[in-house]
């Protein structure tokens, strides 16, 4: 007995691979937890959809609708960190910086004070 092409295991890898080579050009530093969130809600969004779709005789149309919500919902939560990143380095940054002070609002060089 063969299997039938459309069985849940292979749509499942192929929605795995679809997920990671898709997004594979969105794994730059500054988006790698959206990428990585995206890959990962896809495969188990298609995993979960796949054994929900089996249910009802429509295991490649549920892998496919799980797949894909998953990669939204995984790119949303991925991106939700991939912005608290940034705002916290940017408020290290802003730390770190020297700020004017008071002596050179009152018409002092500032470079006297900073050798």
């Amino acid at each position: 007995m063969t299997t039938p092409s459309h069985s849940p295991a292979r749509l499942l890898r192929a929605a795995a691979l679809a997920g990671v080579l898709g997004l594979a050009g969105c794994a730059t530093d500054s988006y790698r937890n959206t990428a990585t969130g995206a890959v990962i809600g896809t495969v188990v969004g298609a995993g979960v959809g796949a054994v929900i779709g089996h249910q009802s005789g429509r295991a490649g149309e549920g892998a496919a609708i799980g797949g894909a919500a998953g990669a939204v919902i995984g790119g949303v939560a991925g991106n939700t960190v991939d912005r608290r990143e940034t705002r916290e380095r940017s408020t290290r940054v802003t730390a770190t910086t020297p700020t004017s002070s008071k002596s050179s609002e009152r018409g002092e060089d500032e470079r006297e004070m900073y050798p």
